[in-house]
């Protein structure tokens, strides 16, 4: 399914596992006020959504991995740190930018959001090595997938800028998206038919 052949993944994960400067995020954000509880604590085959998202984060050895959360929802210990919004209340850009600030200070930022159960550990793993020396921001039916997205650090900047705007629409991930690939940090990825269901959300 993913869009490198086995050699080229092979060759990403023994780099990750050598302390490659690659940091993953889960953003963990949402109230869900249909559901009636947060969909990270949303039970998915026996355990919470959030565990059951992080493991897929875990199993590509980055060299940092976080836990994007909202004010007032905790979670267990684990060999991940918890990171809260540097301004709540604006969506999950501002996950994003916590995320950002909190990596190294060179590298990428693989970003997963937690209502995307049947998103994979092996078209993350693509995604990444496929990046290069950009940030790689998948593209469905025109829109921008930004919360199954790699960003470079180097996009802080534009992030927090965006963050600032009065307008709510300029703090969407559509506009982080076309802003940083008119800026030549990211690229797009065409995500194909039988992609489509990975980006499948709660």
């Amino acid at each position: 399914m993913g869009f490198l052949n086995p050699v080229w993944r092979l060759v990403l994960w023994k780099a990750m596992s050598n302390g490659a400067e690659l940091t993953a995020v889960l953003v963990a954000g949402g109230a869900s006020s249909r559901m009636g509880r947060p969909k990270a604590l949303l039970d998915w085959g026996g355990v919470p959504l959030w565990r059951f998202q992080m493991g897929k984060l875990a199993s590509l050895r980055p060299a940092r991995l976080l836990l994007s959360a909202p004010p007032g929802l905790d979670f267990e210990e684990g060999p991940w740190t918890v990171i809260r919004d540097g301004r709540p209340g604006l969506g999950p850009l501002g996950g994003i930018e916590a995320a950002l600030r909190e990596m190294l200070p060179e590298g990428k930022l693989l970003v997963l959001a937690v209502d995307m159960p049947e998103m994979t550990a092996a078209f993350l793993g693509d995604l990444v090595a496929a990046s290069g020396e950009w940030g790689m921001v998948p593209e469905l039916d025109g829109w921008y997938q930004g919360l199954a997205a790699v960003y470079p650090a180097a996009l802080l900047p534009l992030v927090s800028r965006l963050l600032e705007s009065a307008d709510s629409g300029g703090r969407s991930l559509q506009r982080l998206a076309r802003e940083a690939i008119a800026a030549g940090l990211m690229r797009s990825k065409t995500v194909s038919e039988t992609e489509r269901r990975l980006f499948r959300n709660l």
